[in-house]
């Protein structure tokens, strides 16, 4: 690798001696011999930085972007409309950072933030907001960390509903800190409530479901909520903001914490790079999520209540979140979600009546549905939609084998009848 990083000799040698090794080998002592490297990568020689760059680009126009193409992957990131407002007022406000000025000495962007905050109050009816944390990562801990030092007990639930990617970073976590960390078992795409009960026992901090779930099926939220408060366990709800101007908000299923990915709030689709994730608490926990709050002081000024707990890049995300908000309205959001909710029904009726799709579950649905392939495996279905100019579902037999050639398809406010008409008619085709 040396031939592609700018590290020398000097450098490397400057680097152990500050750490007090003899060699490299002794950094990477931690990690087990039969797993180790032994030869070198196959590397080709280093190039010099115009043949690199042409090499790349060949590599790269390779790809089609949903820019370039009728985007119907979902799973956790959508091609929602972002109005030309959002990248104008968080470009100007990031060229004025210039990558390495401080976000939190900014009177203006505080303000959005702070505004933000608000925002999120009103959208999931929670006590308190937090919107600078670090991805979804970062939200599942903190509401881990609240729920374990609330109760004092070591142990999670959460629905197997829930993003395979989110249960991952649980599981992460957990292993981590002793944490022992339960699946509830669902049934027709939603969390059970008698596997709720049976996997709580007495022993359970915290209950996590997801509405939308993963496969945009809509929760029972308020009877599991009501379940989890019975058997004294917190209850955390994983919202989809642009859901909840449609749907019940957390508030309302008297959820004790709801956390999410604010991607859908003016998010463009970058490979789910920064992107703010926020965290909600009800009046009882509010304690927990003061550090990284913005407030307004007396004077009407702005402050970070820690200038350490959130990077330049998470602020300026949520930003562009305070932005859309603010230029989509209160109307606007709902009529895009509105949008968001027939397109994927106008969408799924027209699949399943055809003899190539049939629904997976029986279930209202927000924006996202699951349908079985009857005649060719999804994944071929989806290099054939390449194309026409068209990026496919999910293949849902990698996370969840037990449903088999199931696929899942995103249908935002963005796509049009005539896109839809054709998705389906090449989606259909046997041949």
């Amino acid at each position: 690798m040396n031939g592609f990083m700018l590290n020398t000799n000097k450098s490397t040698e400057e680097m152990l001696e500050k750490l007090g090794l003899s060699s490299t080998d002794e950094i990477y002592g931690t990690i087990p011999e039969d797993v180790r490297l032994r030869e070198p990568f196959a590397l080709p020689e280093a190039l010099g930085e115009y043949d690199l760059k042409k090499v790349m680009q060949n590599l790269a126009g390779r790809n089609i972007s949903a820019g370039d193409a009728v985007c119907f992957l979902g799973a956790g990131v959508y091609d929602h409309f972002v109005p030309s407002i959002v990248n104008k007022i968080s470009g100007y406000a990031s060229f004025g950072l210039n990558g390495g000025g401080n976000a939190s000495e900014s009177q203006g962007i505080l303000q959005a933030v702070y505004e933000l905050q608000i925002y999120m109050q009103q959208l999931t009816g929670m006590e308190a907001v937090n919107t600078t944390l670090n991805g979804m990562s970062g939200a599942l801990e903190k509401a881990a960390m609240i729920a374990l030092a609330e109760s004092g007990k070591k142990k999670i639930a959460v629905s197997h509903s829930v993003n395979p990617e989110y249960r991952k970073c649980l599981e992460t976590y957990c292993k981590a800190f002793d944490v022992k960390l339960v699946e509830i078992g669902c049934a027709d795409g939603v969390s059970s409530t008698d596997e709720l009960i049976k996997a709580m026992g007495d022993d359970c901090a915290l209950v996590i479901v997801q509405s939308p779930d993963y496969f945009g099926n809509i929760e029972d939220m308020e009877a599991l909520a009501l379940k989890a408060h019975e058997n004294e366990t917190l209850f955390a709800a994983i919202t989809d903001p642009l859901s909840l101007a449609l749907l019940q908000t957390p508030g309302e299923y008297k959820a004790d914490i709801t956390i999410g990915n604010g991607q859908p709030l003016g998010g463009a689709l970058l490979y789910g790079t920064h992107y703010f994730a926020y965290i909600g608490v009800n009046d009882n926990l509010k304690h927990y999520i003061e550090d990284g709050i913005v407030n307004m002081l007396s004077d009407g000024k702005f402050t970070l209540n820690s200038k350490d707990s959130c990077t330049s890049s998470r602020i300026l995300s949520a930003l562009s979140g305070a932005v859309y908000i603010s230029a989509m309205g209160s109307e606007g959001l709902r009529a895009a979600a509105q949008a968001c909710y027939s397109n994927a029904y106008y969408t799924f009726e027209k699949l399943t009546a055809t003899s190539a799709f049939k629904p997976v579950f029986n279930k209202l649905f927000f924006r996202e549905f699951a349908v079985k392939a009857t005649k060719k495996n999804v994944n071929d279905i989806n290099n054939r939609m390449l194309d026409y100019g068209m990026i496919g579902g999910v293949a849902l037999k990698n996370n969840y084998p037990e449903l088999g050639n199931a696929w899942l398809v995103a249908v935002t406010e963005k796509r049009s009848a005539d896109e839809v008409e054709l998705f389906v008619k090449e989606a259909s085709r046997s041949i």
